[in-house]
């Protein structure tokens, strides 16, 4: 079996309009030092999240170019569907001919597929009252479009105001309880989530 080492791990992550994830790797033979050029190659390939678990796993056949450069295009349109984004950041590993030859951290490529599912948050889409239903609509919080806020536990209310961040609600209330709040807005059901509260989901 030939042994080889991989100089360039990756070199591009992309994604296409399916969804797709560009994959680079250059092969080199370990007893020569050449390239492994012109090589058809066996690649296993999969997609996990911060915690380890699998987001994609396929197999392709594929064969290195004049430099042993591997290219290769990872997933399809449905790759991400089931992504857990509260668990970024996602890695690539891929396996050929049997041989681990590394695990790397895909960088900023998912937001825009992230963006995809959760949409952007506006102002417009924030105004309003959102109540907490899981918890008996006790908790509840009103956007402005003036970018002023108001947080009520059902015994007090408290003011304030609030910035938007991506998909993200930076709420500043008066006084000391609760005072700073983040929020993460999912378009998929149009929720705010608590973060650091995961049972506190507010819908309008």
């Amino acid at each position: 079996m030939k042994r080889y080492i991989s100089i360039i791990f990756i070199t591009a992550f992309i994604f296409t309009a399916s969804a797709q994830v560009g994959y680079q790797v250059t092969l080199l033979d370990t007893a020569t030092g050449e390239p492994r050029a012109n090589e058809s190659v066996s690649v296993s390939l999969s997609i996990t999240d911060a915690s380890g678990s699998a987001i994609f796993s396929g197999n392709q056949n594929a064969t290195t170019d004049n430099f042993g450069i591997l290219s290769l295009e990872v997933g399809n349109a449905n790759t991400f569907e089931n992504a857990n984004w509260n668990n970024m950041p996602f890695y690539i590993s891929a396996t050929v001919d049997g041989v681990m030859i590394g695990k790397s951290q895909i960088l900023s490529v998912p937001i825009a597929e992230h963006a995809k599912h959760t949409g952007t948050l506006t102002s417009n889409i924030l105004a309003g009252a959102w109540r907490d239903e899981e918890n008996g609509n006790i908790f509840s919080i009103t956007f402005s479009s003036n970018k002023r806020c108001s947080y009520s536990t059902g015994d007090e209310s408290k003011t304030g105001r609030y910035e938007i961040e991506g998909n993200f609600v930076f709420m500043y209330l008066n006084g000391d309880y609760k005072e700073n709040m983040v929020l993460h807005y999912s378009k998929t059901d149009n929720s705010l989530t608590e973060c650091g509260h995961n049972n506190f989901v507010y819908k309008k």
